[in-house]
């Protein structure tokens, strides 16, 4: 089995497939903040010989734009062209039992920013895909899914969210409460809008008219499993955020980007994480925060070393001292936004066994193609 992760920019995009075989591919992730979902979705064209039909997998780790636009715009390119997925299974992390209007608040704020319902990525998928052969599977801690040629194991989220999970959730739920008041004081009607929308729009989401196969519970976990997480993460403030085309009053920009953080820390702190059933081949952290990483470390049951392993949060946090995943080959989805931060990953995983690989400029060392920079490739085999 081959990995490559592909240089998307400030996102993240990986596919799976046997050597020998040019179907059965599994994509980890389509998308990209500073380049663009166009570029995304024509990096992964490229790497399957713009043949999507290839395509038998799709993983989203969690639905922030960089880890999914460019699966939208990989949609709509298939539909302008009448090409369709043979079969497709949507993976995906399963919402929190929590607090059920999180998703809908989250969905929708996520709306008034891009412009973009989340919702609308599995709805285009199902819609390119042959029909009752689209296949919906939301996973959490101690399921497994299938591919063609693989099983993999979910170690995270949990079905319950432990309380500081939890925390962040009712904290970005009251932050948006607090914010959507206020633009209703001043008649902005937008974001109530998309609430509406996105409630009602989850009527429709494709799980409830596709079969969910293979949401297996793996031997040894428990539905009432208590999970407890500690520790600061050391999540980004969002000061570059771009919101001068929302048109808000001065005033509330600060609150704006309050929401957005808050949402941001909790959707992260839900990404999946899985690796291979025999814990030795490959794992994904997504965008998981220090205090999941942390715990994960101690309690996870991962294994100590893979042959593969995407870095976590791109490769711009710092690994906690728990975590002592080693791994042959660990690569970033770092960018050339956001090379700088790559230190932070390097000078906590000294212990792996080889030199953790970047992509500070947007290209990689170990493999380029003869057409552009932008395949990525590692080098060994799963």
């Amino acid at each position: 089995m081959i990995l490559r992760v592909l240089d998307v920019g400030d996102g993240a995009c990986s596919i799976i497939q046997c050597e020998n075989h040019i179907h059965n591919v599994t994509v980890i992730d389509c998308g990209s903040d500073n380049r663009g979902p166009e570029l995304a979705s024509q990096r992964l064209l490229e790497a399957v010989g713009h043949r999507p039909e290839t395509i038998d997998t799709i993983v989203i780790t969690h639905f922030d734009t960089d880890h999914y636009m460019g699966l939208l715009r990989l949609a709509q390119w298939m539909k302008e062209r009448s090409r369709s997925f043979h079969r497709l299974r949507l993976v995906a992390p399963r919402p929190p039992q929590i607090e059920p209007d999180f998703v809908v608040q989250y969905l929708a704020f996520m709306t008034y920013h891009t412009g973009i319902r989340n919702l609308d990525v599995g709805l285009a998928l199902m819609d390119v895909t042959e029909p009752g052969e689209f296949y919906y599977q939301p996973v959490d801690r101690g399921t497994t899914f299938h591919t063609s040629h693989w099983q993999f194991e979910v170690h995270w989220p949990p079905q319950n969210l432990p309380n500081r999970v939890a925390g962040e959730v009712r904290t970005a739920m009251r932050l948006f409460e607090g914010f959507s008041q206020k633009l209703r004081a001043r008649e902005i009607t937008t974001l109530d809008t998309n609430l509406k929308v996105t409630r009602e729009g989850i009527g429709v989401w494709p799980h409830n008219g596709s079969r969910d196969t293979d949401t297996s519970v793996t031997e040894g976990s428990a539905d009432d499993e208590i999970i407890e997480i500690d520790g600061d993460d050391e999540e980004e403030a969002s000061e570059d955020l771009r919101i001068d085309n929302l048109e808000l009053p001065d005033d509330l920009q600060d609150d704006y980007k309050k929401v957005w953080d808050a949402f941001r820390r909790a959707n992260n702190d839900m990404s999946l994480i899985f690796d291979d059933s025999d814990h030795e081949a490959f794992i994904d952290f997504g965008d998981a925060g220090t205090s999941v990483l942390r715990w994960l470390g101690r309690y996870g049951n991962i294994g100590s070393h893979y042959t593969a392993m995407l870095a976590p949060h791109h490769g711009t946090h710092p690994l906690p001292r728990q975590l002592t995943v080693r791994a042959a080959s660990c690569i970033s989805q770092n960018g050339e936004k956001r090379g700088d931060l790559w230190w932070k990953h390097v000078t906590s995983h000294k212990h792996n066994y080889l030199p953790c690989l970047s992509t500070p400029r947007g290209s990689h060392p170990l493999h380029r193609s003869e057409e552009h920079t932008s395949e990525l490739q590692s080098p060994c085999n799963l």
